[in-house]
């Protein structure tokens, strides 16, 4: 039975990619994602107008929307089925599904740029990626650094990272993995974590905690998504995070930018450096081309005492 049910699975994650569906007009699409851009920097509070970095649509995300591909009706009635006995996330990650999209390569650079971070040898040495999803994210990331280590509570999603060739560790605390404290990282990214886990604070702490270690000087790469309506995977339900982000409701993106970073990062002890918008790119169906949600990007450091 478990040898059927993982040749089916391995043939349903092969997927489909229709030709005839690629967007060819590059400005027609770039047009499409300019709101996920724009800013009003007049409603940033001051400190955050200085750190505000303005993104634009590159090569990377037209390339994703134009070459993942979509999720056929087969795949998607079969992830369906699979949600009545997995959680979603895990659904996704048996039958392929999970392709995202968050910053590509060249921007990634220019935010470190922005922060006044050199690269060695063009790398910019040790990255932790928490809750790195099925890995597509994680590959815009990894030239830029010598040596990637993920993160993922999810076992599906966790194997879809090691066939990548990441190493992978499933936990939801990664200050238990004897690897990662051990090891001094330089860049810790978190992206679209916060708003799908029980224990939002902690998690930010325990990076925190990471980034102070082997004597500091690493930087937290974070993308949130606004308006922020966080829930929780619990098997095939979703509950209620244990520890509460209150923003308020039906804010401008700028309004809860303010409000996260005043109420959340600085409480922590964090410093912002960077400020971005940014879309936050998913895999399209037979429906829809792609979806897509809004980010906020921060790239933070720990404040001096």
């Amino acid at each position: 039975m478990r040898s059927w049910t993982k040749h089916v699975t391995e043939q349903l994650r092969v997927g489909t990619f229709d030709h005839d569906n690629i967007i060819s007009n590059r400005n027609e699409l770039k047009e499409r994602l300019a709101p996920y851009y724009r800013v009003n920097e007049s409603l940033l509070r001051a400190e955050l107008q200085k750190s505000f970095v303005q993104l634009q649509p590159d090569s990377a995300v037209i390339n994703f929307i134009n070459t993942t591909p979509k999720r056929d009706m087969l795949r998607s009635a079969a992830c369906y089925v699979a949600k009545w006995f997995y959680s979603k996330t895990d659904s996704l990650g048996l039958f392929g599904f999970g392709r995202m999209h968050v910053l590509s390569t060249n921007t990634t650079r220019h935010l470190l740029q922005r922060c006044n971070v050199e690269p060695v040898d063009g790398k910019y040495g040790n990255l932790l990626d928490i809750g790195a999803g099925c890995g597509t994210v994680t590959d815009c990331l990894a030239p830029l650094f010598n040596h990637v280590i993920t993160t993922e509570t999810s076992h599906y999603m966790a194997n879809s990272l090691r066939e990548r060739g990441y190493e992978c560790v499933e936990t939801l605390d990664p200050c238990t993995s004897e690897i990662i404290t051990k090891t001094k990282f330089n860049v810790i990214t978190l992206f679209n974590v916060l708003d799908r886990c029980s224990h939002p604070i902690s998690l930010l702490k325990t990076c925190k905690r990471i980034m102070t270690q082997h004597d500091g000087g690493c930087l937290l790469i974070l993308a949130v998504v606004f308006p922020f309506r966080p829930y929780v995977e619990d098997g095939i339900d979703n509950v209620d995070p244990e520890e509460k982000i209150i923003l308020g409701k039906n804010l401008p993106w700028e309004m809860s930018v303010n409000l996260f970073a005043e109420k959340v990062l600085g409480k922590i002890g964090f410093k912002v450096l960077t400020v971005s918008k940014s879309p936050y790119v998913s895999e399209g169906d037979y429906e829809k081309d792609f979806y897509c949600i809004t980010d906020a990007v921060f790239v933070v450091e720990v404040k001096k005492d």
